[in-house]
């Protein structure tokens, strides 16, 4: 069957499908997001991280903004059409259940982590809206190397780990801020890029 496309080249046939997962919170885990072609532009496009910012607050992770940006070329052109696409904007906070709200503004960037980096488990601050993780790696040689879901149970005690999400290619993970969603990335032990695009929705207020 052919996939429908819109301005953004997502899928928005699997977007609007795809079961919203309740546990341990609420997020959508999605395969096949972006169009095939561009996809392998996307891999082929990746910058190197000598040519991305560093993030020094967490080593070992570099990034780059393609929406807002000035630039022209292939990134900017398609964080454009990502961060402008009103339709994905729509269905996304439609199958998270939260309103829209025209006091949102979105960016996208391109995020490597490299070999040293972790981030510890934590909850998204209120700036954030709604988190989209598309991951970008060439094959499923380091699914386990996705992000970490986890909840605390009622009775006070210790995190416990519930889900790892699949970082394989062209898979989404979809969640909304909460100060119960915590989530986190175990340190990167292995010589590969775990790269993955960023688009964030967040509050102006």
């Amino acid at each position: 069957m052919r996939r429908k496309k819109n301005e953004s080249q997502i899928n928005m046939e699997v977007m609007r499908s795809a079961v919203l997962l309740k546990r341990p919170w609420e997020h959508l885990s999605i395969d096949g997001v972006l169009d095939r072609q561009l996809y392998d532009k996307v891999l082929s496009a990746w910058p190197k991280t000598v040519n991305m910012d560093h993030q020094s607050t967490l080593p070992n992770r570099y990034w780059t903004f393609i929406y807002p940006s000035n630039d022209d070329g292939f990134w900017p052109l398609l964080g454009k059409s990502l961060g402008e696409s009103v339709e994905l904007k729509s269905v996304v906070f439609d199958r998270l259940g939260i309103e829209e709200s025209k006091s949102t503004f979105c960016e996208v960037r391109l995020i490597t982590d490299t070999l040293g980096y972790k981030c510890k488990p934590h909850c998204d601050t209120a700036a954030k809206v709604v988190s989209m993780l598309l991951y970008c790696p060439h094959d499923n040689a380091n699914s386990y190397c996705g992000t970490r879901l986890g909840e605390k149970p009622d009775d006070g005690a210790s995190l416990v780990l519930t889900k790892v999400e699949p970082f394989i290619p062209n898979h989404a993970f979809i969640f909304a801020q909460h100060r119960l969603y915590i989530h986190w990335v175990d340190e990167l032990t292995s010589e590969f890029l775990r790269n993955q695009i960023l688009i964030c929705w967040m509050c102006e207020e």
